[in-house]
């Protein structure tokens, strides 16, 4: 007696073995593809792209330009813009970053996109920078003398590994 009540799925004689695996690596390789298709087409969706043509235009004036073709807003100091040099820039069908990258290259300011909305801030000094300007504003003081311990007149003393030179004058 042979009971087949339970047995919910189909039969496997309505395609030979061999015919099935093949059918089924069909099926996989077809639904990847759809899938990466898929995931490229709304990458692009996402992807901005900027065309702008500016010479000797303030950065207020481009970031207007870039607020209306990318739909974000643009979030600055009114202070910050006054510091600004003028932007020479000639870019066609550029993604958004690239295009700021090249607006703010020779900028003293620096942007971040923040969800919907592109915050404009002065650069922060690197570590260098920051170490060259505390060593700048420190005053050395002394007195520049021979072996014999004897003051030197007219001294130049310079810093090793820097251009600049200081004179030294002995008081009389």
């Amino acid at each position: 007696m042979n009971l087949n009540a339970f047995y919910l799925g189909m039969s496997r004689l309505w395609l030979p073995p061999k015919l099935s695996k093949k059918l089924f690596m069909r099926v996989k390789l077809i639904i990847v593809l759809m899938t990466s298709c898929l995931l490229q087409v709304g990458a692009a969706g996402f992807a901005q792209t900027i065309t702008l043509s500016a010479k000797n235009t303030t950065l207020e004036q481009v970031m207007k330009k870039i607020k209306l073709q990318s739909g974000l807003a643009v979030l600055y100091g009114s202070d910050l813009l006054d510091q600004a040099k003028v932007v020479n820039v000639n870019l066609k069908n550029v993604q958004l970053t690239a295009a700021l990258d090249e607006i703010f290259k020779s900028q003293s300011l620096t942007y971040e996109v923040h969800e919907k909305t592109i915050v404009i801030t002065r650069k922060k000094p690197s570590y260098v920078d920051r170490i060259l300007a505390a060593f700048n504003a420190i005053d050395i003081k002394g007195h520049v003398t021979n072996a014999q311990n004897n003051s030197l007149a007219s001294v130049n003393v310079s810093i090793k590994g820097s251009k600049k030179k200081y004179g030294y004058w002995p008081e009389r």
